[in-house]
C-alpha cells in the first residue's frame, strides 16, 4: 500500500465506487490532505485529486500551499467542465423534461449554514460537493454524472440530512438576466438529477444565486470555469424548515 493510500483509508469497493473514504477518528492534517492530492493528481486519479484539494482549501484556506492547490483546482475544473455530456442508447433515450417544467417543483430558499465537520468532510471525500458545467450550458457531462450519483449515494445513507443546490454561472457573454436564469437552470438539473438518483425530493432545495458568488475573479476561460458551477450544500434542517427567498438574495455561503 503506497502514501496515498494509507492517509485515504482505501476500501474494497465495486468499480463504479473507487472513492476514498475517510478514516474513523484520523485527525488528518492539512499537510496530509496536500500530499495526498498531489500523490492522486500524479497517478492521474482526478476525481479524487480534486476532492481532496478542495477539503485541503476548506481546512485550512491560509495555509501556504493554497495557491497551488487552487491552481490545481482550476485545470481540473476545466477538466470537468470539458468532460462530454452523456449520451444514452437510442433505444433507452429518455425525453427530456422541460426545464420550465422542474422550476415549480424545487423549493428556492436562502442558502443554509453547511453541517460541516466529519459529516462535510465525508461526503467531499466520498463524493464532492459540486459539479461544473460548459460556457452557457446547463447539460451535465459524464464526470458531473458520476459525481452526482456519488452524492445521491450518500445522501441516501445519511437521510437525516437536507440538501441545498446552489447555482452559479460566469460568462461575459451573457447579461445578469442571462446569468441569473443559467445559475438556475444548473441548480435545478442538480436537483432533477439527485432525484432521479433516489433522493427524496422533500429533502432537496436550490438556491440560485447567478454571477453574485464567484470563488475566482478572473477574465480567462481556464479560470473562470471555477464559477461555472453547482454546489450541493448539506444542512441539519428541513426542507420545509428552510426560508424561502429570493433567488439571488440571502445569506452567502463562503
Amino acid at each position: 500500500m503506497d502514501a496515498s493510500e494509507t492517509l485515504l483509508g482505501i476500501i474494497e469497493t465495486p468499480p463504479d465506487r473507487l472513492v476514498p473514504q475517510s478514516v474513523p477518528d484520523d485527525p488528518r492534517s492539512a499537510d496530509a490532505l496536500f500530499a495526498a492530492g498531489m500523490s492522486e493528481l500524479q497517478a492521474a486519479r482526478f476525481d479524487d485529486a480534486r476532492r481532496l484539494f478542495e477539503l485541503f482549501v476548506v481546512r485550512d484556506p491560509q495555509h501556504p500551499s493554497v495557491p497551488e492547490a487552487r491552481r490545481h483546482l482550476s485545470e481540473l475544473y476545466q477538466l470537468d467542465s470539458q468532460a462530454a455530456p452523456e449520451t444514452l442508447p437510442a433505444e433507452t433515450a429518455a425525453t427530456p423534461e422541460p426545464r420550465d417544467q422542474l422550476a415549480p417543483v424545487a423549493r428556492i430558499v436562502s442558502t443554509p449554514r453547511s453541517v460541516g465537520g466529519r459529516l462535510e468532510d465525508g461526503f467531499m471525500l466520498e463524493a464532492g460537493d459540486r459539479v461544473f458545467f460548459a460556457a452557457r450550458s446547463a447539460e451535465l457531462g459524464s464526470r458531473a454524472r458520476t459525481v452526482l450519483a456519488a452524492q445521491a449515494r450518500w445522501l441516501k445513507r445519511n437521510a437525516s440530512l437536507s440538501a441545498v443546490i446552489e447555482g452559479h454561472a460566469d460568462d461575459p457573454a451573457l447579461d445578469g438576466d442571462g446569468l441569473d436564469r443559467l445559475g438556475t437552470e444548473r441548480a435545478l438539473v442538480v436537483y432533477q438529477r439527485l432525484i432521479e438518483e433516489g433522493v427524496a425530493p422533500e429533502r432537496l432545495a436550490i438556491a440560485p444565486h447567478g454571477k453574485s458568488r464567484p470563488v475566482a475573479n478572473c477574465d480567462t476561460p481556464d479560470c473562470a470555469a471555477q464559477n461555472r458551477r453547482a454546489v450541493t450544500v448539506l444542512t441539519g434542517q428541513r426542507v420545509s424548515e428552510l426560508p424561502v427567498a429570493d433567488p439571488l438574495i440571502g445569506p452567502r455561503r463562503p
